[in-house]
């Protein structure tokens, strides 16, 4: 087989011929590619950012840390909290206006828990009063009430004049579990 002449050179050797226009095309083929990774690389610095924007905006609106209750917080907690209870019977989930007054400072603490239930002739109200409330070794309140009723409540005192002193945990009733949050009046 033998090589046409336009793809020998002097020296016998065999070359392809590119046209202007090929070479033109492959320059364009390159610019285009060199423009698309700019962009992407733009848009990869821009998405950086945001992430690093949003996980610093989720930091700083963390929640106030819990607090051990110690004996120093026994007087704050005296006194009247208002809030709401939830709970899941079954598949249902109901909501309660709650309050609770703790009626003393000092061991035994003592007092009562009111919730109104709405029902079909209006809001059935529950006062369980309570005698036996004691911390866990995590520094939460514990509370048994009567009718298979248990709360494990965790103290938030909240910043200096923007947010309240709250209790919030778990309220469980015949083992159906629920949450509860309380807020000092």
């Amino acid at each position: 087989m033998t090589t046409p002449p336009e793809f020998l050179n002097r020296s016998g050797k065999v070359y392809a011929l590119v046209s202007l226009n090929n070479i033109l095309s492959l320059q364009e083929t390159g610019d285009k590619i060199q423009r698309i990774l700019k962009k992407e690389v733009a848009t990869m610095k821009r998405l950086m950012f945001t992430l690093m924007a949003v996980c610093f905006l989720l930091g700083a609106c963390a929640t106030v840390p819990m607090t051990q209750i110690q004996p120093k917080d026994l007087p704050d907690l005296k006194g009247t909290w208002t809030g709401t209870r939830e709970l899941t019977l079954g598949f249902t989930r109901t909501f309660a206006y709650a309050s609770m007054e703790i009626a003393n400072d000092n061991p035994p603490i003592t007092g009562k828990i009111t919730l109104y239930i709405p029902d079909y002739s209006g809001n059935e109200q529950r006062t369980y009063p309570f005698e036996n409330l004691y911390f866990d070794e995590y520094g939460r309140m514990v509370i048994k009430l009567a009718d298979e009723n248990l709360l494990t409540l965790s103290y938030y005192k909240g910043t200096t004049g923007t947010t309240k002193k709250m209790l919030y945990g778990s309220f469980s009733h015949k083992d159906q579990p629920g949450t509860i949050v309380l807020y000092k009046q």
